[in-house]
């Protein structure tokens, strides 16, 4: 049974971003006590064990220390085959690294980078810049984070085949164990739809798209990773086993508002209202 935690709390929103989250911290530790409330009771009768656990958001990394902690010694720890958590590179400090690879499971790291150029960075509405990506980089590598998946997207706005080639360039340089990369999507409701509605940004075409994931292809299979879903690249024996998951058909149980999850033959999610998840405490979900 693969395990998925929704952690809907954002410092700010990205611009083309559609998950559910929200900015209210204050919020935070009684979406914990309903997060607990939800595994308790979807937890009663589970026929298998949890082999797998992922902290998703939202951001993941922004909950702070404490929190984090009482959440994971409610939920199952104990003989994961992988255990990952997201993280931005600008809540990434020696301290956090210190704690994750120290105090908690989770020995795998997932970061959103989405670009190594500053403009396409701010365009977008990201918080770091490239230089500071590249730092957190390094810090999760000193504090000894061996399996680390970066993520980029492709079909920014004002990006240039040019200037795709030099992110992947400067990712691959670090050498992850894991690139995921994405085509730009303009989803309904997202500041980046408006400004593209608006004609303030231009959406790349099909054949820049087709460009610019040709080249990640090539790039990365000339740098040793293996191609084995759509928009994910391992270093051999590095895939992401829980990711993996959700081609195959195997169950999986997603707690937090807005999270999904499937039994085998039926699917369904967690309404998108951290205010009514948090009054149900977490109760009669999924």
């Amino acid at each position: 049974m693969k395990l998925y935690v929704h952690i809907p709390f954002c410092h700010a929103k990205c611009a083309y971003c559609d998950f559910y989250s929200t900015p209210r911290r204050e919020w935070m530790e009684a979406f914990v006590d309903a997060a607990i409330g939800e595994w308790g009771e979807r937890s009663a009768g589970l026929s298998e064990p949890v082999d797998t656990l992922y902290f998703g958001g939202g951001t993941p990394s922004s909950l702070p220390a404490e929190l984090l902690r009482r959440l994971l010694e409610a939920l199952p720890t104990e003989n994961l085959r992988e255990a990952t958590i997201e993280a931005n590179p600008e809540d990434v400090t020696d301290d956090w690294v210190r704690f994750i690879s120290g105090e908690t499971p989770f020995r795998r790291v997932s970061m959103g980078v989405q670009s190594f150029c500053d403009d396409e960075l701010v365009t977008v509405g990201r918080r770091h810049s490239a230089a500071r990506a590249a730092e957190a980089i390094d810090c999760l590598r000193r504090g000894g984070i061996d399996n680390l998946s970066c993520d980029l997207i492709y079909g920014l706005p004002g990006q240039t085949a040019g200037s795709w080639r030099r992110s992947l360039e400067r990712l691959i340089s670090f050498r992850p164990e894991h690139i995921s990369a994405y085509l730009l999507s303009y989803e309904p409701g997202t500041r980046l739809d408006a400004m593209r509605r608006k004609g303030t940004v231009t959406e790349a075409d099909d054949d820049m798209a087709e460009a610019m994931y040709e080249a990640l292809c090539d790039m990365t299979r000339m740098a040793g990773y293996v191609h084995y879903e759509i928009s994910n690249f391992a270093l051999p024996g590095c895939e992401a086993v829980h990711n993996s998951a959700y081609w195959d058909n195997s169950p999986y149980i997603g707690l937090g508002p807005g999270a999904h999850s499937f039994d085998g033959f039926r699917r369904s999610f967690n309404p998108s209202s951290l205010k009514d998840y948090i009054a149900a405490g977490g109760r009669g979900f999924g």
